[in-house]
């Protein structure tokens, strides 16, 4: 197991990456990482023990993403667009079930359509986004 700064760098990683990415945000994936709350917490009480890794997690992330995103995005745009296209898809689930909106044991067989439909609509987009075929 990892230590407990190191686990919270590494999960600002890609919250750092996201804010380089067009359509993506930082939030998004500190909600899907499920960080959201302990971060909002972490900003009240300004602990430091908390937002001091994730923050350097961020930078790094960010840096990374200044680094390789733009060569991406210039090398494989169809391919790009369509995993963020997906990423943002795939947010919906989390961000759903965070603003209870359904809840898992009132109605299951709603969030089982919900997540095939979504899968569903991201193997669409990144079809239609790269073109259909290779």
């Amino acid at each position: 197991m990892l230590e407990k700064n190191t686990r919270i760098f590494l999960q600002g990683l890609p919250i750092g990456l996201a804010n380089t990415l067009p359509g993506m945000s930082g939030g998004t994936v500190a909600l899907i990482l499920y960080l959201y709350e302990p971060l909002l917490n972490a900003l009240k009480k300004i602990d430091f023990k908390f937002l001091l890794p994730l923050g350097l997690g961020g930078a790094g992330g960010a840096l990374l993403g200044a680094l390789v995103v733009d060569s991406f995005i210039q090398s494989y745009p169809d391919q790009v667009m369509a995993l963020l296209a997906g990423m943002i898809l795939a947010s919906l689930r989390v961000t759903i079930r965070e603003a209870g909106g359904i809840k898992l044991q009132e109605s299951f067989s709603k969030l089982k359509v919900l997540q095939y439909g979504l899968i569903l609509l991201g193997i669409i987009a990144a079809l239609f986004l790269s073109g259909g075929s290779s």
